[in-house]
């Protein structure tokens, strides 16, 4: 059996006709576009999750996945909302922080809530007390 990760990419107009490259291990494994979402069956073990455009790219997201297991992973670009019109943010970005200009995290799944044992319930209308 294998494990499987998800990577989702945010929806944003700087990089709207570009897909974002996905490397596992510097290995090229797909791309997912604006908007997108994208999905692999690995073979269980430690990885090396990183997203590129063109020649800028992401931070290294280390994971270690077993059997079975699917991990959820959101990405997007460092350059958004106000920071888009800035004149010189994009510039800065490419030059200075290329492997900063994008970023992928994990998405944590909440942990399931645990079943409550020997709970009542009282429901009351208008003031009264309700016997079923």
């Amino acid at each position: 059996m294998a494990a499987c990760i998800e990577i989702e990419r945010s929806s944003q107009w700087v990089n709207l006709i570009r897909d974002y490259v996905i490397l596992l291990n510097d290995v090229q494994v797909g791309t997912v576009k604006d908007g997108g979402k994208a999905q692999f069956d690995i073979e269980p073990g430690e990885y090396e999750l990183r997203l590129t455009i063109d020649w800028c790219g992401s931070n290294r997201l280390h994971f270690t996945i077993a059997d079975g297991e699917k991990l959820r992973f959101l990405s997007s670009c460092q350059i958004r909302g106000i920071d888009y019109f800035h004149p010189f943010m994009m510039l800065y970005y490419v030059l200075y922080k290329k492997d900063q200009y994008l970023y992928v995290s994990q998405v944590q799944e909440p942990e399931p809530a645990l079943p409550r044992q020997n709970e009542t319930i009282e429901i009351y209308i208008a003031g009264q007390r309700y016997e079923p």
